[in-house]
């Protein structure tokens, strides 16, 4: 029933991989220019005087749990609010079963509109709990500061 997801999610991941290990080997490159470049502005004043770094405040946190588990929620409820939706909708689905090729053909297109109707309602719910989390995480830094 799922098979087209797997599709998507193999790919996603697969570029995904890719696109890290590139970006990897670039933020290398570029810190090794910076580097360098430091080691030619050096000024040997600054090893015999007191050493002045800038005051590092707090990190900012990352919300890693909290935006996976709003997201991990809002598919679950999409999930439910797509069966919940092709179960209330379904005599619609399934109307003309007395002309066996009419009944094919609304088959295949029953399929592919509960493919859509369960991908969409869990895309758009994930959606919804990726903007939740943003929600949070902005009031959060609000009470901070």
């Amino acid at each position: 029933m799922f098979d087209f997801i797997a599709v998507i999610a193999v790919i996603g991941i697969i570029t995904l991989g890719i696109y890290r290990l590139v970006e990897l080997f670039a933020r290398r490159k570029e810190r090794m220019m910076i580097i360098e470049k430091m080691q030619e502005n050096i000024n040997s004043s600054v090893f015999t005087d007191q050493l002045n770094l800038p005051f590092i405040g707090k990190s900012k946190r990352s919300n890693w749990a909290l935006r996976a588990s709003l997201l991990m929620i809002g598919l679950g409820v999409g999930f439910i609010a797509g069966l919940i939706i092709l179960i209330v909708f379904s005599h619609y689905l399934y109307a003309n079963e007395m002309d066996h090729s009419m009944y094919e053909m609304d088959y295949n297109m029953a399929s592919n509109l509960k493919r859509v109707i369960y991908l969409s309602s869990e895309l758009l719910f994930g959606g919804i709990g990726l903007l939740a989390a943003y929600l949070i995480e902005r009031k959060q830094e609000k009470n901070q500061a």
